[in-house]
């Protein structure tokens, strides 16, 4: 039996709640100034929660698993992830154990402007600043904490040489690209393995082709020769990876994230203009005319304004017993976006915004469409053109993928 020692620790506050729950009475201010009220049941972050655990952290190391192997056959898949994970069929797999996790308050997300940087990557376009409470939020009714930054977590792995080998490599695609909690595709919840460096390096993307080559040592299983699209977000030759100018803070880094990300996430720019008149043009049309581009960011997409716009937009696999009716069809509501950002401190004590595209199936089948809750006919998936636009913005400069 080998060991392995790794400490995680936050680059940004993150929103990870364990399984610890409390009830509260959350009461806000409505648009005409009245005072309303909600009880709702949360997760705790802070003192009284327990932080990052074992089990998110398996699902975590699964996710970066099956991202690493990127094969097509999912049996096969699935046999490698029983050996490393375990499974009913094979027993255990590697162990995880908590050795030690620091004790924090949680950081109140006090006045972050509306619509800025750390809101809107936080808590996503529709974020809110309480007029009582003084704290942002994702909605009028429910405000989160976070863990702060510089917060460790201690585990320890033990499996066979072969197991804690494949837990390193793992562990390295989680340093350089990972996160976790809510919002952390966005940049929050960004997480480190400070062990996992370099003593000396040229570049920061030298840095990253020599941790990338660890994790890929043998040639012929390098993400550069798979020629395939997987169903699921997996390394593949399509995958592309953009890093940042060094910068001074976490705070300036998701700065850097928001303001590419405007670019075409906007009303007022290119894409989403295209996208908002669109969006207005067939709220009220019995069918869509369109898909908006920005629905590649991932689901729920679902615009709403003042004005009276309310369109839902969502995927429809179609039956293939009766393709055409779209009451047969399986509906999915829920596409976890293929773009994860991520903010990184490097050993060279500096910050970096990191932007990895799976460029993989959007729904994990060739027949999908997409539609909206209330019209009566789909249409195809718009393509990636939103995000090709994103990781092609001359800011970025480009890692390569061995």
């Amino acid at each position: 039996m080998k060991e392995l020692d790794f400490t995680i620790k936050t680059v940004t506050p993150a929103f990870i709640a364990g399984a610890m729950e409390k009830d509260e009475t959350i009461r806000w201010t409505n648009n005409k100034g009245k005072q309303e009220s909600k009880k709702v049941r949360y997760r705790l972050i802070g003192m009284d929660g327990d932080g990052l655990r074992v089990p998110s952290l398996r699902g975590i190391l699964r996710f970066w698993f099956r991202a690493k192997e990127g094969v097509q056959d999912c049996h096969l898949l699935a046999e490698k992830e029983a050996w490393l994970f375990g499974s009913t069929e094979c027993g255990q797999g590697i162990r995880l154990i908590p050795a030690s996790q620091e004790s924090w308050e949680p950081l109140k997300l006090k006045n972050l402007p509306p619509g800025q940087a750390q809101a809107y990557l936080g808590y996503g376009p529709l974020n809110y600043l309480d007029k009582i409470s003084k704290v942002t939020s994702h909605n009028k009714s429910s405000c989160r904490d976070a863990i702060p930054v510089n917060t460790s977590f201690e585990f320890k792995a033990l499996g066979t040489k072969e197991q804690i080998e494949e837990i390193e490599k793992i562990l390295i695609l989680l340093h350089l690209f990972g996160g976790a909690g809510s919002r952390s595709r966005r940049g929050w919840g960004s997480l480190i393995v400070p062990s996992i460096s370099q003593t000396s390096y040229t570049s920061i993307t030298q840095y990253f082709k020599d941790l990338l080559i660890k994790v890929w040592p043998d040639k012929a299983d390098r993400p550069s020769l798979r020629a395939w699209t997987t169903n699921y977000s997996a390394f593949t030759k399509d995958t592309k990876a953009v890093i940042s100018h060094e910068l001074k803070s976490y705070e300036e880094a998701l700065d850097f994230l928001f303001a590419v990300m405007q670019i075409d996430r906007s009303h007022k720019n290119s894409i989403g203009k295209k996208d908002h008149d669109l969006e207005y043009g067939d709220n009220t049309k019995p069918q869509i005319s369109g898909v908006p581009e920005r629905i590649a960011f991932g689901l729920p997409y679902h615009p709403k304004s003042k004005k009276g716009l309310d369109i839902e937009y969502i995927g429809f696999i179609p039956d293939p017993s009766d393709p055409s009716n779209l009451k047969k069809a399986q509906k999915i509501d829920r596409r976890a976006s293929p773009l994860l950002l991520k903010v990184l401190f490097a050993p060279d004590k500096k910050y970096y915004a990191v932007a990895l595209f799976f460029n993989n199936s959007f729904f994990g089948n060739p027949t999908a469409q997409i539609g909206t809750t209330k019209h009566d006919n789909t249409l195809p998936f718009p393509g990636y053109t939103a995000i090709t636009k994103f990781m092609s913005d001359p800011k970025w400069n480009p890692i390569s993928l061995p």
